[in-house]
């Protein structure tokens, strides 16, 4: 293991026969696997909960990284908008209640 930060992973493997590598996380929608050296392919296997990486054989560096959906960018601006609404209910709240009590 290299590195293992959040939304991406990058590990080093030497690998003796074609293997499978199971990565301890969730295979959510959007993890993109790149493999060095560049004309080595491997590929995601679809059929688990978890990353599962096939690998050819040899030395290896994998990179999974998980790339921000549509889905999040929209949550992102949607908590965004609502935090702002919030703060300006609270400040209009706020001005009111200092004009009542003047």
């Amino acid at each position: 293991m290299v590195e293992w930060r959040p939304r991406s992973i990058e590990i080093e493997a030497d690998i003796k026969a074609p293997s499978a590598i199971a990565v301890r996380q969730f295979r959510y929608p959007g993890w993109t696997l790149s493999m060095s050296p560049p004309n080595r392919t491997g590929m995601l296997a679809e059929a688990k909960p978890y990353l599962l990486v096939e690998v050819p054989s040899g030395r290896h560096t994998i990179k999974l990284v998980l790339a921000e959906t549509t889905e999040e960018w929209a949550g992102r601006i949607a908590s965004g908008v609502a935090s702002a609404l919030v703060a300006a209910l609270l400040g209009i709240g706020l001005l009111r209640r200092g004009r009542e009590g003047a």
